[in-house]
């Protein structure tokens, strides 16, 4: 049986679908996230799979010695894309471009000269976009003791 991406594969969809989207954080922004996930360890290799074509992601996930970050010293857009995984469980690869292209489309509509999407932009499409697979999916999957995830 195959469910929706763990949150690291939900990080590695989201790097890949805004690899060349500038994202943006207020101070605001950081100051809540870096609250939110206050003495938070965060994989520092996530953001290289989608960002670095070179390097292969069988080759990151053989390393033994993976590095952890606190939440805090993470880039603004890492800690975009932590934040953004976590709040979507249950959506699959289809679902986070949709969510990508809304919250592009909703900065858009704000500000046609706008140059960065925010965080505001993905809250306000988190409200119109959901994820494929329910809790209740989840729970019959896992149920079935033979759960694959895919990304």
């Amino acid at each position: 049986l195959v469910t929706s991406p763990d949150e690291a594969g939900r990080k590695q969809i989201f790097n890949i679908h805004t690899k060349n989207m500038p994202l943006a954080l207020s101070t605001e922004e950081i100051e809540m996230l870096d609250k939110m996930y206050k003495d938070k360890k965060i994989e520092s290799f996530i953001s290289k799979i989608a960002s670095d074509d070179s390097t292969k992601q069988q080759d990151l996930a053989k390393k033994k010695n993976i590095k952890f970050s606190d939440f805090k010293d993470l880039s603004d857009r890492d800690k975009l894309i932590h934040f953004l995984s976590e709040k979507t469980h249950g959506f699959v690869g289809a679902d986070i471009e949709s969510l990508v292209r809304e919250a592009a489309m909703l900065a858009l509509r704000e500000n046609i000269e706008c140059k960065e999407v925010r965080l505001k932009n993905f809250e306000e499409a988190l409200k119109k976009v959901t994820g494929s697979v329910s809790k209740t999916d989840i729970d019959r999957y896992r149920k079935n003791g033979k759960q694959k995830s895919f990304y």
